[in-house]
């Protein structure tokens, strides 16, 4: 640790005491997570995912995500912005945040890639991924419980589309959303190449507080798209969000059995 924090000192040109570290012991990962004086976030992991923010951050740097400083390959370390706020607590307007979700997923980038999903880990086919998205969601809870038959569809829908690769966040949920001064920020991108459509609707169904009041037809405003796939993508990202509500979160999960028979049935 001395010696990561010596590298710190001498890149950053800063002197740092222990009274200047936050560590952060949250997150489904093995990673060293802290800050410093609540300006610097270090990340401390493994390569691939020193690879992903490389790529991610050489596209949306500021703004609603953080600002990437360096990577250190060596000490396997990367430095960011420090986004200081508070977890996603429900106090922003819907119409609102949904809006900035639109702006920005609509904003996102093209990338050159051979495959589909996420960085690194790829798919032949956009249809591939979300295949094996829905393959691994619906087990955390129960084939049966579905129309597979509406699942099939969705995905034969998307299938007949040709899709656009752009760079995706890739795990854009309110887990990764942080409040500061009633503006909305972006954390801990996965990397994921694909539509747009699917970060969007992802980060809307990940939690009931932004969707309950929202109906079907309100969210098919947003992207100029084909409609028919544009349900398709709605459908698909709606059941793994379900599902991984089911596994994470499931006092919440019957606000999605009640939007289901409502809306998508």
């Amino acid at each position: 640790m001395k010696e990561l924090l010596d590298d710190i000192e001498e890149k950053l040109n800063i002197k740092i005491s222990e009274d200047d570290i936050k560590v952060f012991s949250e997150g489904a990962t093995e990673a060293i997570v802290f800050s410093i004086n609540n300006e610097y976030l270090i990340k401390k992991t493994n390569k691939q995912e020193l690879d992903v923010y490389n790529e991610f951050f050489s596209k949306y740097n500021g703004k609603r995500f953080q600002k990437l400083y360096y990577i250190n390959y060596d000490l396997s370390y990367a430095c960011l912005s420090f986004i200081q706020g508070n977890k996603y607590d429900n106090s922003i307007e819907v119409n609102r945040i949904i809006n900035i979700l639109y702006e920005t997923t609509s904003n996102y980038k093209k990338i050159d890639y051979d495959g589909f999903g996420y960085l690194f880990e790829d798919h032949k086919t956009w249809t591939d991924f979300l295949k094996d998205e829905i393959d691994y969601s619906i087990e955390l809870l129960d084939e049966n419980k579905f129309d597979m038959d509406s699942i099939n569809k969705a995905l034969n829908i998307v299938s007949n589309n040709k899709i656009d690769k752009y760079l995706l966040h890739g795990d854009f949920g309110t887990h990764n959303f942080v409040i500061n001064n009633n503006e909305l920020f972006f954390i801990d991108p996965m990397g994921l190449v694909g539509d747009p459509l699917y970060d969007f609707f992802f980060a809307i169904y990940s939690d009931y507080h932004i969707f309950k009041d929202v109906s079907f037809n309100d969210l098919l405003k947003y992207f100029n798209v084909d409609l028919e796939y544009k349900k398709a993508i709605m459908y698909i990202t709606f059941i793994i969000r379900m599902c991984r509500t089911y596994k994470y979160d499931r006092e919440d999960f019957n606000y999605y059995l009640d939007y289901l028979n409502k809306f998508m049935s």
